[in-house]
């Protein structure tokens, strides 16, 4: 059944028409894909010169008397194509990272209860919250029954020496 209007296939499709282009868009063009990857990225029909169109160099890029470099219509539809596989996976990380964090926490619920079975009263798994909203764990939460070396790596393993 065809909708009532017309539906774009994806955003390569719809012109944007706050960001006017003095290039055609890569689907008029003969020679450019219409779904550009880093490889074909490289090859693109308009590359960018490595210096500003024209005779002085600027004295820094910052300058407001240097001219804008063109800006290629391929590297455009490479944002929006990064922009949308961006969106599409997110909900995928989310679950794994929501899975990795259940999967500790029930780990560290088992050990409490080997470790605190000898103590009358005590309830295995009692929130120390007084609220029945989900407060997502600290880092020091997940790690307290793991070796110190794997918080670290969680806190700052993205970190390097500069």
């Amino acid at each position: 059944m065809d909708a009532p209007f017309p539906v774009p296939q994806s955003l390569f499709s719809v012109p944007i028409p706050s960001l006017p282009s003095p290039i055609p868009f890569s689907t008029q063009i003969t020679g450019c894909p219409t779904f550009i990857s880093h490889s074909q990225f490289l090859l693109c029909p308009f590359p960018v010169p490595p210096f500003p169109v024209s005779s002085v160099p600027p004295v820094s890029p910052q300058s407001p008397q240097s001219p804008q470099y063109p800006q290629c219509p391929c590297s455009r539809r490479l944002l929006i194509e990064e922009l949308e596989a961006r969106i599409a996976l997110m909900p995928l990380l989310q679950a794994e990272s929501d899975r990795r964090t259940l999967r500790m926490l029930r780990e560290n619920l088992e050990e409490e209860a080997k470790i605190m079975r000898g103590v009358p009263g005590w309830k295995v798994g009692e929130s120390r919250f007084h609220t029945d909203r989900w407060v997502p764990p600290t880092p020091e939460e997940l790690y307290f029954l793991r070796p110190p070396a794997e918080l670290d790596r969680e806190k700052f393993g993205l970190q390097n020496y500069v």
